[in-house]
């Protein structure tokens, strides 16, 4: 990033100040090694630790994955179901594109899980819907645009690769008239080596000599320059047009907000206070951990003067079986251990932190009416959310038809022949599927509460209206612990346990059962 609005990398305030939050939920995402390797700004050191107890500290208790199974609850909620697509009149030219969507091999449908991720974890994710130049001098022929790959192609840009945007009025209309889109690849390095690099695309609608809008791009690429580091030139400019040469009067992005929005491209994570919550229950965890495992050793305190056999020579200390210390009077000697006082508050601000990731969690998952009719609605609500993912959803897939309709345009085809995409958004249907209800079961796997699962499978239809909710749960969590205790007579029975196993932790998982 730049602070020199002369340069493409020129980011704005606005994300500059959201950086934290979307580092951490990226840094949460990648797991316990990555977490361990960033904790230098996630665990404190406190000022008199030394570095390699810092470093036991900071690897001894590996992150919980709260953050990444909401996350990926979420996704796999949406994508349920298949998106279903209705071509209109569109089937026969879009529909090989939607196999192909990004031209290298993506389809449509993986595409969309992505974005869904992308705009699920950072708020909100980009869609640029493209059409490739030709080459130069190229004249161009129904028979070889396939030669020429001359086709529409939709690329995806997180959030942190959009650094810079403006609005302003063209035509008596507000609207998007710049964005700036960070691009990473890589250029050789030497006769073998490959090394990163930076780009940015400058989009830009302008007004035209005739009156009308055009959207315009330019492709930005470092330059080597004494003295200046971020130093860009412009290597490519055009005007956005379609295969048949009409000039596109947009932008042709696509943005999903699934957080509370503040102003364009400035939207609340809607998962963030998941993040911080995972976050502090690695901290107390790791804090626990340590000190649990330093409460188990004690120490050899000796006050006093240790004597010897021998005149004149100090006595020495031993430690050892049927070994005697030899004090001078008034010395003492004892093994000193942790109190362990402190174990309990940290026990209890992980289990809190616990609480709080299921309970966001749940809160952003769960359809807003049916969370605050249940048993646990003062508890979520607490702690919900603006958005949920039924309106996130609704937006995830507003988008996904934009793009539907910047395909068609590019090939010719108006907005009403253009595809329709539809995702499963509807989370508050009157019957829920066998494919919906196997989501909520996961989540009870992945340890979401049992009784919020219920709530659901009765709104979805799948438990009757008047059935007895705290005798389900009773009946679900005794069922559980049978197993377990089958499973362990079972093991008991059949093999001569090893020391230090525990064989009641060998039974089904929480969750497992039927209903």
């Amino acid at each position: 990033m730049t602070l020199d609005a002369n340069q493409p990398s020129y980011e704005r305030a606005e994300l500059t100040k959201a950086r934290p939050t979307l580092a951490l939920l990226s840094d949460l995402l990648q797991g316990p090694q990555h977490l361990w390797d960033k904790s230098h700004a996630y665990l404190r050191k406190w000022k008199d630790e030394t570095q390699p107890t810092y470093d036991i500290r900071r690897k001894c208790e590996p992150l919980f994955g709260g953050l990444a199974r909401t996350l990926s609850a979420a996704v796999g909620m949406l994508f349920a179901k298949d998106p279903q697509l209705e071509w209109n009149a569109s089937e026969s030219v879009l529909s090989p594109m939607w196999d192909n969507l990004d031209n290298a091999g993506t389809k449509g449908t993986v595409m969309a899980q992505e974005f869904s991720f992308n705009s699920l974890r950072d708020g909100l994710c980009v869609l640029l819907t493209d059409f490739p130049k030709a080459p130069d001098g190229a004249v161009i022929t129904a028979a070889n645009e396939a030669t020429y790959g001359l086709r529409p192609f939709v690329t995806l840009y997180a959030r942190a690769d959009v650094p810079c945007w403006d609005e302003g009025v063209l035509l008596n209309r507000k609207q998007l008239t710049q964005l700036t889109l960070r691009e990473r690849y890589t250029v050789r390095d030497g006769e073998f080596g490959r090394k990163d690099a930076t780009r940015y695309r400058d989009l830009r609608l302008v007004l035209g000599p005739d009156g009308v809008t055009i959207a315009t791009w330019r492709l930005w690429v470092p330059v080597e320059t004494k003295g200046n580091a971020d130093a860009y030139a412009v290597a490519e400019e055009g005007v956005f047009t379609n295969r048949v040469g009409a000039i596109a009067t947009e932008l042709p992005i696509a943005v999903a907000y699934t957080g509370t929005k503040r102003a364009a491209f400035v939207v609340e994570p809607p998962m963030a206070n998941v993040a911080y919550a995972n976050l502090a229950h690695w901290r107390y965890s790791s804090n626990l951990t340590f000190n649990r495992e330093v409460c188990g050793f004690e120490q050899l305190v000796v006050s006093g003067t240790i004597l010897s056999d021998k005149p004149n020579e100090r006595g020495t200390l031993r430690i050892g079986p049927l070994v005697a210390l030899n004090l001078e009077s008034g010395g003492s000697a004892q093994w000193i251990g942790p109190s362990g006082k402190g174990l309990q508050q940290l026990a209890d601000g992980a289990a809190e932190k616990m609480v709080q990731m299921d309970q966001q969690g749940l809160g952003f998952l769960l359809p807003r009416n049916a969370v605050q009719v249940s048993a646990t609605a003062t508890k979520i609500e607490s702690y919900a959310q603006l958005a949920t993912l039924s309106s996130a959803g609704k937006s995830i897939q507003d988008a996904w038809n934009r793009v539907l309709e910047w395909l068609a345009w590019y090939e010719g085809i108006d907005a009403v022949d253009a595809p329709v995409m539809t995702i499963q958004t509807d989370f508050e249907s009157n019957m829920m599927d066998a494919q919906i209800m196997a989501q909520y079961i996961a989540l009870v796997a992945a340890g979401f509460s049992k009784r919020a699962v219920l709530e659901q499978l009765q709104v979805g239809g799948r438990i009757a209206p008047d059935a007895d909710l705290d005798m389900l749960e009773a009946d679900w969590e005794g069922e559980l612990m049978a197993q377990r205790e089958e499973a362990a007579s079972a093991l008991l029975a059949s093999a001569v346990p090893h020391a230090g196993v525990d064989l009641t932790q060998q039974a089904a998982a929480p969750g497992s059962a039927p209903l």
